[in-house]
């Protein structure tokens, strides 16, 4: 399979940087890449502290002081 792409010159370097990094040819580096892809779900702790930060935040944040910074916008 032949897949073409353009990128960026940044990600174009960062992609070399991968490669000899890894020390792979750029076809494994770019499966590595897929494969982790696919591994990215939040785990369930993650999701937790995410939720709890939420609860914390909201209170900081969802004060009458808050609203009257943010009324210009």
């Amino acid at each position: 399979m032949l897949i073409e792409i353009e990128l960026d010159t940044q990600h174009q370097e960062r992609l070399q940087q991968l490669q000899e990094a890894w020390h792979q040819p750029l076809n494994q580096v770019v499966a590595r890449l897929i494969d982790s892809a696919y591994t990215l779900e939040p785990s369930e702790s993650a999701m937790t502290t995410m939720l709890a930060s939420e609860a914390v935040l909201s209170r900081d944040w969802n004060t009458e002081e808050e609203e009257a910074a943010w009324a210009h916008l």
